[in-house]
């Protein structure tokens, strides 16, 4: 069991990994237009917490936003 809150809300990272990938040429559009230093046209993301930051971890795509 994922830890939950007073209010039942999942805290932390849940018993499961979940990730979601798209490959979509407007990726690599944006990541050039806004000067990103990551390339192509694939995005990643997962539900997993990185506690030092907050943000998921292992998601360099949150870099190119």
């Amino acid at each position: 069991m994922a830890p939950i809150d007073s209010s039942n809300t999942t805290i932390g990272d849940p018993p499961y990994r979940l990730t979601v990938s798209i490959s979509d040429p407007a990726v690599g559009a944006l990541r050039r237009a806004s000067g990103s230093p990551l390339s192509g046209d694939f995005l990643s993301a997962d539900n997993r917490i990185d506690p030092a930051h907050g943000f998921p971890a292992d998601d360099p795509a949150r870099a190119a936003v």
